[in-house]
C-alpha cells in the first residue's frame, strides 16, 4: 500500500467503497502501510461507519506502531476494531 496519509486517503476510499456493497465481513490488513497520520485514522473511522451502515463486520489487523500511537493519543482505540 505505502503511505496512508492526507494526500492518499481519498483515492483509497474511492477504491474500497465498492467492497462495502459486496461483503458481509471485511478484514483489512494494514501491514503494508509505510507511513500514517491522522488522515489515515479518519479513513479507518469512515470505513467503520460504512461497514456499520451496510451491516458488515469489519476489522483492521497489523496496524503499524505509528498508527496505533496516533489512535491511542486521540482516544480512538475503542472506536476502531483493531487487532495485531
Amino acid at each position: 500500500v505505502g503511505p496512508l496519509v492526507k494526500n492518499t486517503v481519498m483515492g483509497l476510499l474511492q477504491q474500497v467503497t465498492p467492497f462495502f456493497k459486496k461483503n458481509e465481513t471485511l478484514c483489512i490488513d494494514l501491514s503494508k502501510v509505510t507511513q500514517s497520520d491522522s488522515a489515515s485514522l479518519a479513513l479507518l473511522l469512515e470505513m467503520t461507519r460504512l461497514a456499520k451502515a451496510n451491516n458488515i463486520v469489519i476489522s483492521f489487523t497489523n496496524a503499524p506502531k505509528q498508527m496505533m500511537e496516533i489512535a491511542t493519543v486521540n482516544g480512538l482505540t475503542a472506536l476502531l476494531p483493531m487487532s495485531n
